[in-house]
């Protein structure tokens, strides 16, 4: 007998990762899934556009709803009872006992005691949260409104489930008498990514490029990178920079002439773009508990050179699929990046090897397996 299980997205934020989880479990015959979205208004996606975002299928076979969000920060903020209220009434209306917050989903953190009727689960994206170089007023709004929410949820919430190895050792270490889960990371690869066509109007006339794609963040050291290409380090390629977020470190702007900095929001229908003209993928993170960045580089073949980080490693495997340098070392970093770049036999065949090896990397069929094993 199937298990009816609804599955709630209430980060925009984690909108690909979330995708990449649906995706597989659509496929399932053992799940009846439901699925709850909220949804920034600011953003004005249709609901066409939503239903290809969060690849759901044409056939009607899955029921999804969608719930926007206040515009107001405030009264989001202030409705978050609300909310929970509404996905206990989605859950009541179909006769779901089992509920999982699949996107770091902390509007729960004040509204676990209305769940006694239910079995919840969490997915932790970060357990150990990452430094971050901003104001005062900033920082403390991360903590009070993110990170201790998340933190108290993760306490209280019996069932949890990670997409990190490292994480899920850690986890089980934390918490013996909880139920810890774990399945892949998913593919971060999305319809909307696929059939994509819009240029990046700041990359006109450019490729072949070093590149960096992510928010900007102190623990993604991307100036260990910038750095080197200011020295002029690495010496044959430019860098692009893409991603929107605080820059944090000093910038010698009058040495940026291999250096493009696209401080924005990347949308889906840009990657094409973005990636295909790249050279190759950059993840110079100086701490990490998971990144499914490599999806990408594996979908558009580009060699990526990552820090030996313990969850950001996982799905790469060194010198064949990928490059791994010793984080914070700029010195490897530097020496990694010219191997690459100067060896063309290298190259070539760890092309070859993601070619061969990325669909067993990123495999839907075992994804849909672990999810269903989590319920059973």
């Amino acid at each position: 007998m199937k298990k009816k299980i609804l599955f709630v997205v209430s980060s925009p934020g984690l909108s690909s990762y979330s995708s990449g989880v649906l995706k597989a479990v659509y496929q399932s015959i053992a799940v009846d899934c439901h699925v709850l979205i909220f949804i920034d208004p600011n953003e004005n996606k249709t609901e066409e556009s939503l239903l290809k975002e969060y690849n759901v299928p044409a056939s009607g076979s899955v029921k999804v709803k969608f719930i926007y969000y206040h515009k107001s920060k405030i009264l989001k903020h202030l409705n978050q009872g609300a909310y929970n209220d509404a996905i206990i009434r989605i859950a009541s209306e179909f006769g779901i006992k089992k509920i999982h917050f699949i996107s770091q989903d902390t509007i729960l953190s004040n509204n676990i005691y209305k769940y006694k009727k239910n079995d919840i689960y969490y997915t932790v994206h970060d357990l150990k949260h990452h430094d971050s170089k901003v104001n005062l007023l900033t920082k403390l709004k991360t903590y009070y409104l993110k990170i201790r929410k998340d933190k108290y949820i993760v306490k209280r919430v019996k069932n949890l489930v990670t997409s990190s190895l490292h994480q899920y050792e850690e986890l089980i270490k934390l918490y013996p008498n909880k139920s810890i889960f774990y399945h892949d990371m998913p593919s971060l690869i999305t319809p909307q990514i696929i059939c994509g066509t819009s240029k990046v109007k700041e990359l006109d006339g450019e490729t072949n490029y070093i590149l960096f794609f992510g928010r900007i963040e102190l623990y993604k050291g991307v100036e260990f990178l910038y750095d080197l290409l200011i020295k002029n380090e690495i010496p044959n390629l430019k860098l692009v920079i893409a991603g929107y977020g605080h820059i944090y470190f000093s910038r010698q702007i009058e040495n940026e002439q291999k250096i493009i900095f696209i401080n924005r929001f990347i949308h889906d229908e840009e990657m094409n773009d973005l990636f295909s003209k790249a050279h190759s993928i950059v993840l110079p993170y100086i701490s990490a508990t998971q990144s499914a960045v490599t999806s990408l580089a594996y979908h558009y073949n580009k060699p990526v050179v990552l820090s030996d980080l313990d969850g950001l490693k996982d799905n790469v495997v060194d010198g064949v699929t990928g490059l791994l340098f010793q984080a914070k070392n700029s010195n490897d970093l530097r020496d990694k990046m010219n191997q690459l770049i100067e060896n063309q036999n290298l190259y070539k065949q760890i092309q070859k090897n993601q070619l061969s090896l990325a669909p067993g990397i990123y495999d839907l069929e075992r994804l849909k397996a672990q999810i269903e094993s989590i319920y059973y």
